[in-house]
């Protein structure tokens, strides 16, 4: 499952992390932002739902952390 990294325009939220099913042909350019910036009170019927950022937030392209090989490092012996 890929996880492409995002980084909205508002500071305070920094970077965030989006996971995908599968790999798209293409990465998408930009993610909306899940910060909350308004939690919604049950109390108040008007202001009840939570508000999220939703800022258009661009790809960050980031080294692997990983990689894992199988089959050995494919150096050959001398011999």
């Amino acid at each position: 499952m890929p996880i492409y990294v995002y980084r909205c325009s508002v500071k305070r939220h920094g970077e965030f992390d989006v996971s995908m099913s599968s790999y798209p042909d293409e990465v998408p350019k930009t993610a909306p932002c899940p910060v909350s910036v308004y939690k919604g009170d049950p109390e108040n019927g008007e202001f009840d739902e939570d508000v999220l950022c939703n800022e258009d937030s661009i790809y960050v392209i980031k080294p692997i952390a990983t990689a894992i090989i199988e089959g050995g490092t494919g150096a050959r012996s001398a011999g």
